[in-house]
């Protein structure tokens, strides 16, 4: 007897899989959306610059700069007594004067504080000179130093004879030559140096 023939029997449950471009739309991962801007992944906005924050505090750099005043008094006649006069000191004295602005500023130094560097520097320069001849004065006079530096009689005595003695600023003739020639030696690079960093400045309003 012959046994009925049999299909072959069919796999279980294969997946069925859809083709065409509908079914690539469907698998294709979703765009990310744009990040809202109150969220927190949005990028933080940069913060605009203070204009305040660079603008230099002239009044607190002069006063800083004035230090340079005492200290280069002290170290002109310190060598102006041992018999030399240098232009390290002229060096010296400017370039204190402009590190102690620039501290005391707080800022960029602008045209400004160049004119208050070279003031202070100026000045410096020129009061340690008198005070120079203040020290010659004493010392041949023989008056106890520096106590002679409190006493208000020599002061009087040392400016009667700036004002009413020819002979004195003849004997100083080469002195004073020497002294703004070492100290235009001393502070021309730092001048020029300054200038040409300030040349390209901005103005700064208020």
């Amino acid at each position: 007897m012959t046994e009925p023939a049999t299909q072959p029997a069919q796999p279980a449950d294969e997946p069925v899989t859809a083709t065409g471009p509908s079914a690539a739309a469907a698998s294709a991962p979703a765009p990310a959306s744009a990040p809202e801007p109150g969220s927190a992944s949005a990028p933080a906005s940069t913060p605009a610059a203070d204009p305040a924050a660079a603008r230099p505090n002239v009044a607190r750099g002069i006063a800083f700069a004035a230090l340079t005043v005492p200290a280069g008094i002290a170290a002109w006649v310190l060598l102006w007594q041992a018999g030399f006069i240098s232009a390290i000191v002229a060096f010296g004295v400017a370039w204190l004067a402009l590190l102690l602005y620039r501290f005391g500023s707080r800022g960029l130094v602008t045209r400004a504080g160049m004119w208050v560097v070279v003031a202070t520097t100026v000045v410096t320069l020129v009061l340690a000179f008198f005070a120079g001849v203040a020290w010659d004065m004493a010392s041949v006079l023989e008056y106890e130093i520096p106590a002679v530096f409190f006493d208000a009689e020599f002061w009087w005595l040392y400016r009667v004879n700036l004002l009413d003695n020819p002979e004195l600023w003849s004997s100083y003739t080469v002195d004073i030559l020497l002294s703004v020639l070492f100290a235009a030696l001393g502070t021309f690079s730092v001048f020029r140096s300054l200038a040409k960093q300030t040349s390209g400045t901005p103005q700064l309003r208020s």
